[in-house]
């Protein structure tokens, strides 16, 4: 059907004339002599990330998210990216965690990410982000 359409429109287009009849060689197995290869499967080597629980706060004009990261140690603590935007919190720790989830604020506008603050409490094993909410 859709190859009909198309050949129409060309025709129609281009003034052609091109044929409806399709024809497949029946007896052509590959174009060329194949040659051995060699093919590398991959293994599943790769670490799979954990979604850190998290708790999320507002109150008295501020938001507050805590994200328990009880794994995170010094050496992954320096290769973690933590990203707040207004109404998005990104956190992806090397081969730890990933977390990616929008903000539930009360006012729908977001927090004011110039005046956030983020730190990790080793000894609680959580990472708090603390906003003033926008107006």
């Amino acid at each position: 059907m859709i190859l009909e359409i198309v050949l129409d429109t060309a025709d129609s287009q281009f003034s052609w004339n091109l044929s409806r009849e399709i024809v497949f060689p029946n007896n052509m197995r590959s174009k060329g002599k194949l040659m051995p290869r060699q093919v590398t499967i991959p293994t599943s080597s790769s670490p799979i990330l954990i979604t850190p629980e998290f708790q999320e706060i507002t109150e008295g004009g501020y938001y507050r998210m805590e994200i328990d990261v009880p794994k995170l140690d010094k050496n992954s603590y320096q290769r973690t990216m933590l990203d707040v935007e207004e109404m998005r919190v990104l956190l992806k720790s090397d081969s730890l965690y990933e977390l990616d989830v929008i903000i539930d604020v009360k006012n729908g506008k977001g927090i004011a990410i110039d005046e956030a603050s983020a730190k990790w409490h080793k000894n609680m094993g959580k990472i708090i982000i603390r906003a003033p909410l926008l107006a």
